[in-house]
């Protein structure tokens, strides 16, 4: 029997009623594919499927350096914070396993940029569309340049690193790595000044 927070009916084809989608799992992109069996529901192949997602081109987003953390203005025109000041690292910076990764690198202005979410299985395609948010999804053990001077490449233990040269790169570049639990917040610098 299918998860009833999930769909609003299941029953014996042959009766004519029908098993369909709750409203708020179908507008997420789930579909329901089952298969008849004898004229009944197969229970056994009832399955809920995500959406296939794929690459997403990110579009110019606006961006507010602020001491409180950094303020990304969506092509739809919401905000979000991604609140700290951010740990400087240089060269390359490895996430812990299952961490949700951001990539944000900015003009020269520094008032608009770019955002990239690196190997995200969660977020619908049509969301980071109107969003402007791009995606990028990596194989185990493969490597991309996803901006000049910036590269992010994927682990078979769900580590993600990112490398970036800010002075390639011609704008500052961050990474914010988050969980359910918290987040934390990095900014690329020369190796002269992460102890500044």
């Amino acid at each position: 029997m299918l998860n009833v927070g999930i769909t609003e009916g299941y029953s014996n084809v042959e009766s004519g009623m029908s098993c369909r989608l709750h409203p708020r799992a179908e507008a997420r992109g789930f579909r329901l594919e089952y298969s008849v069996t004898g004229g009944l529901f197969s229970p056994a192949a009832e399955r809920l499927a995500m959406p296939v997602h794929s690459d997403v081109a990110p579009r110019t987003l606006g961006v507010d350096l602020r001491p409180e953390g950094v303020v990304v203005t969506y092509a739809d025109g919401r905000e979000t914070i991604y609140r700290g000041v951010p740990t400087k690292v240089s060269d390359s910076l490895t996430t812990n396993p299952g961490k949700q990764t951001h990539l944000l690198v900015t003009d020269p202005t520094e008032t608009e940029g770019v955002m990239l979410y690196v190997n995200d299985r969660k977020t619908h395609d049509d969301i980071l569309e109107d969003t402007g948010v791009g995606r990028i999804l990596l194989s185990d053990d493969e490597t991309e340049e996803v901006f000049p001077g910036v590269s992010v490449s994927q682990h078979g233990d769900h580590r993600t690193t990112v490398e970036a040269d800010p002075e390639v790169a011609r704008g500052r570049v961050f990474v914010f790595v988050e969980d359910d639990w918290g987040e934390e917040s990095y900014e690329f610098v020369a190796d002269s000044d992460t102890d500044s």
